[in-house]
């Protein structure tokens, strides 16, 4: 993990000022109505299919503050029209503790349809700020008002953040060359026969104007209006991004390609050559650098689609240049994405997940998303699938089924596995190999049954003299004497003392592995889960004559002979089970309390979880 991403860890949001602590959206395009979207980390990155409102929530935040208005983005057309009705006003809902003040107040901003005045023309896109709603939940303005002490509301509204604001959209970022050589007009000469050849001669009198001195330097009624080099700081960030070494970077604003746009030329080892060859994705770069690093401190910084044009590790550069912004500047980060490289090592909260709901056809979101979750969601295939060992066919089956019910996308990424040889196998086998495998994601879920009695300790907490037992702690702590592990110890001539050493070294290693790894089911075996969870089940209760006597790996015998339909071999049990299982109480609390420790073992939200709390 990267120390920026440490960083943002352990600072999370704290001590950021006039920090937007929360977005919810009462009623929103085709978000789902009262969606909530929390900012636990100042970066946030928000994940999902085209089309699911990343991009709405964007501009959502961007007419949140003072001045600012999401008019910009969103207005009506015959096409598009307006539909909002009394009943169904399009607004939003945001979250923050206003600069040298104690408390955290909501502002709504909704959209209005203005008439004609004397003095304005209609507009049906008018976003403004209202007095809280009692319809959506805001509490009531603090009576007592006093103009003079209350700086941070007016008599009948809290003030709009006071937040300069910068949006980045790098779909819509083409230098002035790309945007004439596919978007451009020109007239045709004797001289000039194709765009190519256009270009060619433009290009040339961009070069002569460069040699002026002073700006806007005139071609006709065309213009060079400013040129400016890149500075040590914005140029060491284009180079890091880019994996280039230039020597320096001039960019130009002109209109010589027919339209208002910049070009950039670039020096490395004393040739220069312009954006046309250097390829579009340098321009974006340029620009957002700039950008980003002009942007003054406390800013909002939104980026839509960053990684247009840029590699995987150009992403990464990239990433590292607006965490660093973020914990430097104390600025608030929110970016969409499809990429990976923006995505992984986050800390859940920080990544936010759009989903469809089938049920409204809108568009929902899960607050805090394990990386492999999010890139799920975007379908990214996942090289490594992360494993879970368990005892048996019938844990295997009841984990399969708490993910299905979880997020049924997380069993892409997810092998469970039935250990063969019980747990004393699994243990004496995993608990060695994981050791060695510090980074490793896999993990283990034993049957209930094999929870350890005595109170867990882990290397750190046993004295220099008391490893000289670790054999016996080892017993105490995981069932199994250390002197029954097979130990890869050196061979040859190595001395006994060396070998000791390796010894006591892989032996802490296996009781930390073992407390990191190993987790036990919230119940004794599977059996009892199954049965407590379905034994109310007409379908089983029938079959369950002579049951109550036996225990819970027989009770499933029992039915399976009752039913007669097929011997009581373990395929015919485990059939039955299976049957059982179909006929389950999902709201058992054995249930609901298993499927909760498999989410918080795989660090996911619950699909079921995000949409309820946005009903």
């Amino acid at each position: 993990m990267s120390n920026l991403i440490e960083a943002l860890i352990q600072r999370k949001a704290k001590g950021y000022v006039n920090y937007i602590e929360q977005i919810r959206f009462p009623y929103f395009k085709k978000i789902t109505e009262n969606t909530v979207i929390t900012f636990d980390y100042p970066f946030t990155v928000l994940v999902g299919p085209n089309g699911s409102g990343k991009t709405s929530v964007l501009q959502a935040l961007y007419g949140s503050p003072r001045g600012k208005s999401v008019r910009e983005f969103w207005f009506s057309t015959p096409i598009d029209p307006n539909n909002d009705t009394a009943a169904k006003t399009s607004r939003f809902i945001y979250k923050y503790k206003p600069s040298g003040s104690r408390k955290t107040v909501e502002v709504i901003k909704k959209r209005v349809h203005t008439k004609k005045t004397k003095t304005q023309k209609e507009n049906p896109d008018y976003w403004e700020p209202a007095r809280p709603s009692s319809v959506d939940n805001m509490e009531l303005m603090p009576p007592n008002y006093d103009e003079k002490k209350d700086t941070h509301r007016s008599a009948t509204r809290w003030n709009t953040i006071n937040k300069k604001v910068e949006y980045i959209d790098f779909k819509g970022e083409l230098s002035s060359f790309d945007k004439f050589f596919y978007f451009g007009d020109y007239t045709k000469t004797v001289n000039i026969d194709s765009k190519q050849d256009f270009l060619r001669h433009r290009s040339n009198v961009l070069k002569n104007l460069l040699s002026g001195t002073k700006f806007p330097n005139y071609w006709h009624s065309r213009k060079v209006k400013s040129i400016n080099f890149l500075n040590e700081e914005q140029l060491n960030w284009t180079n890091k991004i880019l994996g280039k070494n230039y020597s320096s970077a001039l960019i130009i604003e002109h209109d010589l390609f027919n339209n208002d746009g910049f070009s950039i030329l670039f020096t490395e080892n004393d040739h220069s050559y312009s954006e046309a060859v250097a390829g579009s994705g340098e321009m974006s770069v340029v620009k957002c650098v700039l950008r980003v690093l002009a942007s003054e401190k406390d800013s909002l910084i939104l980026l839509d689609e960053p990684e247009v044009s840029l590699h995987p590790g150009a992403q990464t550069q990239l990433r590292d240049m607006l965490l660093t912004k973020v914990i430097k500047d104390g600025c608030q980060v929110v970016l969409s994405t499809h990429s990976q490289s923006f995505i992984e090592k986050l800390p859940n909260e920080a990544i936010k997940v759009f989903y469809r709901n089938e049920v409204t056809n809108t568009y929902s979101i899960i607050n805090s998303s394990a990386p492999e979750q999010a890139f799920l969601r975007i379908g990214m295939n996942i090289s490594d699938k992360r494993a879970i060992y368990v005892e048996d066919i019938l844990a295997e089956f009841m984990v399969k089924e708490a993910i299905k019910e979880i997020d049924h996308a997380m069993l892409n990424n997810v092998s469970v596995i039935p250990y063969p040889g019980g747990a004393e196998a699994i243990i004496k086998n995993l608990a060695l190999s994981l050791s060695f495998q510090p980074h490793s994601k896999d993990f283990i879920l034993l049957d209930g049954d094999k929870t350890p009695k005595s109170e867990k300790k882990i290397s750190s907490q046993i004295s220099e003299q008391n490893r000289l037992k670790i054999d016996e702690i080892l017993k105490e702590q995981t069932g199994i004497s250390g002197d029954n592990f097979t130990l890869p110890l050196s061979g040859g001539n190595a001395a006994k003392k060396v070998k000791d050493n390796q010894a006591l070294k892989m032996k802490l290693d296996i009781l930390d592995t073992f407390h990191s790894k190993f987790n036990f089911m919230n119940v004794n075996t599977p059996e009892e889960l199954l049965w407590e969870i379905s034994k109310d089940a007409d379908a089983i209760k029938f079959f369950a004559t002579d049951a109550s006597n036996s225990n819970y790996k027989d009770f499933f015998r029992t039915v399976c002979c009752n039913m007669k339909t097929g011997d009581n071999s373990s395929e015919s049990i485990f059939r039955t089970q299976i049957m059982a299982f179909n006929h389950k109480n999902n709201q058992h609390t054995l249930w609901v309390n298993f499927v909760n420790q498999i989410k918080a073992l795989l660090q996911v939200e619950h699909l079921e979880d995000a949409l309820s709390k946005t009903a």
